[in-house]
């Protein structure tokens, strides 16, 4: 487990000692189970203000489709 630390990687170190890389990747996960996890994908490209106002101009009316919405936001953004 140290040598995860130190920067190698599962498949590296379960070559080395002869157990399977899920393995190396289990008990490094339950040695450090108090660290966040990550969220992975990517950030989202509109802003909750703008997501809002998305949803405004659907509901109100004023966009019927995205192509109307997305012309109207790219007005604001």
């Amino acid at each position: 487990l140290s040598l995860l630390d130190s920067g190698h990687s599962s498949e590296a170190i379960a070559r080395q000692i002869g157990v399977s890389p899920s393995t190396v990747s289990k008990r490094h996960s339950k040695r450090h189970s108090s660290l966040p996890k990550a969220l992975g994908g990517h950030p989202s490209k509109l802003s909750p203000a703008n997501i809002h106002h998305a949803q405004h101009l659907i509901t109100s009316g004023k966009a019927e489709n995205t192509v109307q919405v997305t012309k109207a936001l790219g007005n604001i953004i």
